[in-house]
């Protein structure tokens, strides 16, 4: 029984086997005893995908547990940070053994993500884990001249910078996604729906 290695093959197809090359038996297909049965099932293809990257992705609310707990409990190879988490807590990640990539929130203004060590992903694109990341900080405009809050139109023109990527990093998702129309500050920006 040898460690079970995901991979993206080119036909989109997500394929666990065994690190020895022999099919995963534990699941099993209908009508078919466990020795027979091969894992197969779609996934969406990423160019140049060779494996599976484990992601933990923290935003807007503190989790409960200490960062280097959740690290060794949950073993990501690589950390999001998606904005609006207290300086203190972030502190606290640095400390832990892990990549961590991340964009700022619209209330994270006391600190830069370099500051801890972290990759600030704004307007940048960062490779981890076989993939590429870009990103984009803040949220569409709801205080007038606050900074991380940007107007349709400015983000419009920052957008034009962002690197292409195979994961966008964002505090505010583009527009349409989770959009709340009634709270200003929860509308996506119009720029990242064109960019996606």
């Amino acid at each position: 029984s040898g460690r079970v290695v995901r991979y993206c093959t080119p036909n989109a197809r997500l394929t666990t086997r065994r690190a020895s090359g022999q099919a995963n038996h534990e699941a099993m297909a209908p009508g078919l005893p466990a020795a027979r049965a091969r894992l197969t099932a779609r996934a969406p293809y990423l160019p140049g995908c060779r494996t599976f990257v484990r992601v933990l992705a923290i935003a807007d609310e503190v989790p409960r547990a200490d960062p280097k707990d959740l690290v060794r409990r949950h073993r990501p190879d690589l950390v999001l940070t998606l904005g609006d988490l207290p300086g203190w807590w972030m502190e606290l990640l640095s400390l832990a053994k892990v990549p961590v990539l991340g964009v700022l929130g619209n209330h994270d203004e006391d600190y830069d993500l370099e500051t801890f060590g972290f990759d600030d992903l704004h307007l940048r694109r960062s490779e981890a884990g076989g993939l590429s990341f870009s990103g984009f900080e803040g949220c569409v405009e709801f205080h007038r001249h606050r900074k991380l809050q940007y107007t349709q139109k400015q983000a419009r023109k920052l957008a034009r910078k962002l690197p292409p990527a195979s994961v966008l990093v964002t505090h505010c998702p583009p527009f349409g996604v989770n959009d709340n129309p009634d709270d200003p500050a929860h509308v996506g920006f119009l720029a990242l729906r064109d960019w996606v």
